[in-house]
């Protein structure tokens, strides 16, 4: 009787997938999308690739970004603020889509290597160890032509009704990947600068305050966001278009927020 009865939980399991198609069930459309990626069921790369979620607490994350939407590549860099929550730690891992070359690395200045140890996933080797209580600085310069089906559509570059569509970001649950190499866990909150650059015609924005907005060479600007709330990776975006724009004032007692709308 108790195997029939887990017979028939079994079989109740399974219906909701066999009522569709494959790619229309939730369930089965998430694995496939993870294995697609190289992660576990569980979001995360195997564990022989990666160190401990726990052994490192980002603290602040700095994006320097631009894309250029006619050959749809991404490049820049990112540099990470960590500290470290263990003695002896000897290497940092991030995932970060096989579309993209990483061509330096620096570890609080000093050039190091990386490895591809997965498919998506890379490895800075550490030149020393670093204890528990330690904060370093990690950049990655890198490049690439931005994947097209990743995730929910994680990052699009093209056109909307005729006008270029620069860059929009959806990285849920985990495929910032797709656009910057991220550490992929989203319980690790961080601060972070968001430096968007884009052709001068189109507005971008991003997480946080508008801080600054510079003209750059070429007919390009540069938009750099200030997030100082601490979020976790997947909500780190950015979008850029012709946007229209107009600002507000959230006021409550003695506190007010600027409000900005694109």
């Amino acid at each position: 009787m108790r195997k029939l009865f887990g017979f028939l939980v079994a079989i109740v399991a399974v219906i909701p997938c066999l009522a569709h198609s494959v790619d229309s069930c939730g369930r089965a459309e998430r694995l496939k999308r993870l294995y697609a990626a190289g992660l576990l069921p569980n979001g995360l790369p195997p564990a022989t690739f990666l160190e401990a979620v726990g052994d490192t607490d980002v603290l602040h994350v700095d994006l320097d970004l631009e894309g250029v939407p006619s050959t749809k590549t991404i490049s820049g860099t990112v540099t990470y603020t960590v500290k470290s929550m263990v003695n002896g730690l000897s290497a940092f891992t991030v995932m970060l889509h096989s579309n993209y070359t990483i061509s330096s690395v620096l570890l609080d200045g000093r050039s190091i290597t990386t490895t591809t140890v997965a498919t998506n996933t890379r490895r800075a080797n550490f030149d020393t160890t670093f204890n528990a209580g330690d904060t370093f600085t990690l950049s990655f310069t890198y490049s690439g032509v931005a994947p097209t089906a990743a995730g929910f559509g994680s990052i699009l570059m093209g056109n909307r009704t005729g006008t270029t569509q620069y860059w929009e970001t959806l990285s849920e649950p985990y495929y910032a990947m797709t656009w910057w190499p991220a550490k992929e866990n989203n319980t690790d909150k961080f601060t972070a600068t968001i430096g968007i650059t884009v052709p001068s015609a189109l507005k971008a924005c991003s997480n946080g305050v508008l801080t600054s907005t510079t003209a750059l060479s070429g007919s390009r600007t540069k938009y750099l966001w200030t997030c100082n709330y601490p979020i976790v990776t997947y909500l780190v975006s950015i979008g850029a278009t012709n946007y229209n724009q107009w600002t507000a004032t959230w006021n409550y007692n003695t506190t007010s927020m600027p409000v900005m709308f694109y």
